[in-house]
């Protein structure tokens, strides 16, 4: 209670005078009430209650600093401050005191604990400080005899490598005797014999480098020996292998390689003699196509004109040398190919190619990826040839001029080289590798080929065709034709070089084509009745072109041109087969006008019931076939034009004839169909003779294929059932019926001749079965739409037919 009451004093005093900064807050008042009234019931809140107070608060924070705190303080009110810090200390004791009553057994305990706690840990210090000297101890007895033991295992070491040494250094001795034995004589032996001395040198030297004995200075002067004798070897090895190569002698190849083996140098000697004849063949290249030496001035001026002759002629020896030696090269890194892969190292049961090839390709390059000793070869060679082949013809525009004018020969001689002896050494897929070194010259030989043939194209048409340009004359195709002609007869017998010559006079026939097209113009869409002479002369001149060349082509294509003969049909056809297929288009639309109009002339003027009708076809046929010859100076350029022309003719008069019997009274059934039998003949005579047209002058073709098919099959149905009611055809007959039935029905669709009733009036039931057994639905609709409204009431059987047929298609 005292402390309340000192705290309720002090409380009512201004904290103005005690030097405190700031003014005391109400609620700061209420608090020290409440302390000094002894309301705090639990020292939490007294805690709680100085933490507000702005006094406590000073003393209570964590920065707190006497020495700031003692400089702002005002002397007289240091004693009220100390009696509220007094009381407040009074306060906390008081609080203590009570504390450490309540708590005084646990507390007590805990003092007990402590106390037993702290002599454990000393009395374990003492044990551990013990147990440690004593390790100590039994440490140094142990390792004392340890390090004997260890010193004197690395005396027996040292002991043990010098006796190694002095073993490797005996053997090194003996074998250097052996070796100098073997060796008596400084000049090399035979080959078996070096290969016996090699074995034991390449002992020496293995044995030297594992033991490093060349670092011995008394060892030194037999080592060096070891090395020269090794060197002379190895020498003598590749001199003897490249003798063996150039002869092609497999069993002294052999025993060259054995040699190298036995000196553990086959790789070694293996890539040199293989960089070896690649160098030769090199520098043979680079000899044979020296600009230099080719181009050597003339010491006659008498000969200043044979210079062409004989510099070509030089060119051509050397490029043939050329061949010969990569020929030659190839075949003998083939022959040593095939030793290496005949023998085999005994211990690890590779092959020496195997081995070779193992330390030329990293371990990263997998087998299977490697490429063979003689491929590499190969690749290499083709490589050198490419290269200083382009470099010669940079070196000199003559020179070059002199291989891409006469490139078949280049080409021959590379053939030649590949069909000698390169096709049986190497997989066919390295013929392609080979000629890959002369693409280039191929290309500007073909391009020049290619200019050549379209150059007359350049003089023949203007550079802008319209259809008033004048026509190309029959001398001018002549001269195009011929720069074809000449360009394939430049690669005569060279099948590839066939290939992009024959697209080359593909692409001069198509633009041919098109400028010819383009000299058509619109005019010849127009009705033949306003043709006038010009026009017809016109069309002449260009239908003259478009046969001409047609037939020229289609000779190359057959393989009967005479300068063309080694061309390949099938690559002929394929290549030359578009722009004659587009020749003739052009051709077609020039005919196409004169046979429409024929068509339209007959069908208006034979009627179903007209007995005139081999004397109409006669007619309009004859005034066809003037108007044809007036456009075909040759007749035999008609060819192709007329048999489907004569087609449609066959079909329009089959169609007549069936609407003819379709609707003929019962009673004079038989008259009619004699008098068609009797028409059918003179029909297929009329329309045989047309065909003769085509005819050249050499002589006709045969007869046979002019005739008339399809009238001769109607013709022959007709004649079995002429004498018998109308009956379905039979399975023979059939064959002949989609013949013309179809084409009857397009010819119905086209000029609107509604003939189809007539057609199903004469087919009867049986034939819309074997239409629709053939899934041809599009007769149904042809049906629906053009049939159903010309059948009369009196054809009720045929009607009802058509009407189900018709409902179930629905």
């Amino acid at each position: 209670m005292a402390v309340g009451r000192d705290a309720s004093l002090s409380s009512d005093e201004s904290d103005d005078d005690l030097g405190l900064s700031g003014n005391v807050t109400r609620s700061t008042k209420s608090v020290r009430v409440r302390h000094g009234s002894g309301q705090f019931s639990t020292q939490a809140e007294l805690f709680e209650a100085w933490r507000k107070d702005e006094l406590f608060q000073t003393f209570l924070s964590e920065d707190f600093d006497i020495d700031t705190f003692m400089s702002v303080i005002n002397l007289h009110n240091v004693s009220r401050l100390a009696d509220r810090l007094n009381a407040a200390v009074r306060t906390i004791d008081a609080h203590i005191h009570a504390e450490v009553a309540a708590n005084h057994e646990d507390l007590l305990r805990q003092s007990v604990q402590i106390d037993a706690v702290e002599t454990d840990a000393k009395d374990l210090l003492n044990e551990s400080s013990a147990l440690q000297s004593e390790f100590q101890a039994i440490h140094a007895s142990i390792m004392q005899p340890f390090e004997k033991i260890k010193r004197l295992v690395n005396k027996l070491n040292a002991t043990q490598e010098n006796a190694e040494v002095l073993r490797c250094v005996l053997r090194f001795v003996q074998l250097v005797s052996k070796a100098k034995s073997a060796l008596h004589s400084n000049e090399p032996g035979s080959l078996a014999e070096a290969s016996r001395n090699a074995l034991i040198l390449s002992e020496i030297i293995e044995l030297a480098n594992a033991s490093d004995l060349h670092t011995i200075d008394c060892l030194s002067a037999d080592y060096l020996w070891v090395q020269q004798q090794t060197d002379a070897i190895r020498a003598q090895t590749e001199s003897a292998l490249k003798a063996a190569l150039l002869c092609g002698n497999q069993v002294d190849i052999g025993a060259a390689l054995q040699c190298a083996f036995n000196l553990n140098q086959l790789a070694v000697i293996v890539s040199n003699v293989v960089d070896g004849t690649r160098s030769d063949f090199e520098n043979l290249v680079k000899t044979m196509l020296d600009v230099s030496t080719l181009l050597s001035p003339t010491t006659s001026k008498a000969d200043s004109e044979q210079t062409g002759a004989r510099l070509r002629s030089l060119v051509w020896q050397h490029l043939e040398s050329v061949f010969d030696g990569l020929l030659e090269a190839v075949t003998n890194i083939s022959t040593l190919q095939t030793v290496l892969g005949k023998k085999t190292d005994s211990q690890t049961r590779q092959t020496l190619q195997q081995i070779v090839m193992n330390n030329r390709h990293s371990d990263a390059v997998s087998p299977k990826s490697r490429r063979t000793l003689l491929l590499e070869f190969f690749q290499g060679v083709v490589d050198v040839l490419e290269g200083e082949l382009q470099a010669f013809c940079n070196r000199s525009t003559l020179l070059s001029g002199v291989i891409e004018s006469e490139f078949p020969r280049l080409f021959d001689l590379s053939e030649s080289a590949w069909e000698r002896g390169l096709a049986r050494i190497l997989p066919a897929s390295c013929r392609a590798d080979l000629f890959r070194a002369i693409a280039r010259y191929q290309s500007t030989f073909v391009s020049k080929l290619v200019a050549k043939m379209q150059s007359p194209l350049s003089i023949m048409f203007p550079s802008s065709v319209t259809s008033s340009s004048p026509v190309p004359t029959s001398a001018d195709i002549a001269t195009m034709f011929s720069a074809i002609v000449d360009s394939m007869a430049a690669v005569e017998g060279r099948q590839d070089l066939h290939r992009p010559i024959l697209k080359g006079a593909a692409g001069t026939i198509f633009l041919c084509a098109s400028k010819c097209e383009e000299l058509l113009g619109q005019e010849v869409d127009n009705s033949p009745m306003l043709w006038t002479a010009p026009t017809y002369d016109r069309l002449a001149s260009i239908f003259t072109i478009l046969g001409s060349l047609d037939h020229n082509l289609m000779a190359v294509i057959a393989g009967i041109h005479p300068r063309c003969r080694s061309v390949q049909r099938e690559l002929a056809s394929t290549l030359l087969g578009p722009p004659r297929r587009s020749l003739r288009s052009i051709g077609q639309r020039i005919v196409q006008p004169l046979f429409n109009m024929t068509l339209s002339s007959l069908e208006s003027a034979i009627a179903p019931d007209s007995a005139q009708i081999v004397d109409a076809v006669k007619a309009e046929l004859e005034r066809l076939r003037t108007a044809l010859l007036k456009i075909a100076s040759k007749p035999f350029h008609l060819k192709g034009y007329l048999k489907p022309f004569t087609g449609n003719i066959e079909t329009f008069l089959m169609l007549r004839f069936a609407a003819s019997m379709s609707t003929v009274m019962h009673a004079t059934k038989d008259t009619l169909f004699a008098r068609v039998l009797a028409e059918l003949p003179q029909l297929e005579a009329a329309i045989t003779q047309f065909l003769t047209c085509a005819d050249s002058k050499r002589g006709t073709s045969d007869p046979s294929k002019r005739a008339p098919v399809k009238l001769a099959q109607f013709r022959s149905m007709i004649a079995n059932q002429a004498s018998v009611s109308w009956m379905p055809p039979t399975n023979d007959q059939r064959m002949a019926i989609p013949k013309f039935a179809l084409a009857s029905i397009a010819l119905a669709g086209n000029t609107g001749t509604n003939t189809i009733c007539d057609l199903i009036c004469w087919s009867s039931s049986e034939l819309f079965r074997w239409l629709l057994s053939h899934d041809e639905s599009e007769h149904v609709r042809l049906l629906r739409e053009h049939v159903l409204d010309q059948i009369t009431a009196s054809e009720s059987q045929v009607f009802d037919f058509v009407s189900q047929l018709v409902s179930d298609e629905s």
